[in-house]
This record gives structure tokens, sequence and C-alpha cells, in this order.
């Protein structure tokens, strides 16, 4: 007989669903998220095989997804802008304007 559990660990007022199949009977319970670890390990005990709850770890995938697109994105713009500090850097120090603003800023310490 098959005996298996999942956990849905999207938590709702504080709880996670278990659901658990003992050869076609299934049966789903709500357990205080700080007592699912407690429940897992005693099921795990009584030999019932975790399996996975997809949607969950498909939510953890867009997220990541989300998260590593916005990253790649913002490091283009970190990257565009450096380019163009250093571009605007070399600009003002191979062609100062020479006149007092000039010797103001850099001679002066500021």
């Amino acid at each position: 007989m098959d005996k298996e559990f999942c956990v849905d660990y999207n938590s709702h007022d504080g709880m996670y669903t278990i659901k658990t199949k003992t050869g076609d009977k299934i049966t789903a319970k709500d357990i205080s998220t700080y007592g699912s670890d407690d429940y897992i390990s005693a099921l795990k005990d009584l030999g019932y095989k975790e399996v996975f709850y997809i949607p969950y770890y498909k939510d953890c995938v867009e997220e990541w997804n989300s998260s590593v697109v916005s990253a790649e994105k913002h490091l283009e713009f970190c990257k565009k802008s450096l380019k163009e500090a250093q571009e605007n850097l070399d600009k003002v120090k191979s062609n100062p304007c020479g006149d007092w603003w000039y010797d103001c800023w850099t001679n002066s310490g500021y």
C-alpha cells in the first residue's frame, strides 16, 4: 500500500495544508506552520514518503526567475551608467575648460 504525503507551503492564516494518501484514500489537514515540522517528521516515522507539491515549486521558480530577470535588467542599467560616467570623466580629464572653475575644483582639493 502506498503511503505518501505532500505539504502545501503556501501559508494561509499561519497554516500549511498537509495531504496524505494511504492507498486510494486522500485526506487533507491544516497544520500550524510552527508545528508542521513535527507533523512531517511523524509522517516520515510512520513510513510515509514525501512527494512534492508542484504549484509551490512552480511559484518558487517563477519568483526566482522574476528576481533574476529584474537583477539582470538592473545590472545592465548599472553597466550603462558606469560606462557613461567613465566617458564623461574621460572627457573632463582630457578636455578641461581651463577657466577658473576648473582650477577651483581641481586645485583647491574639492
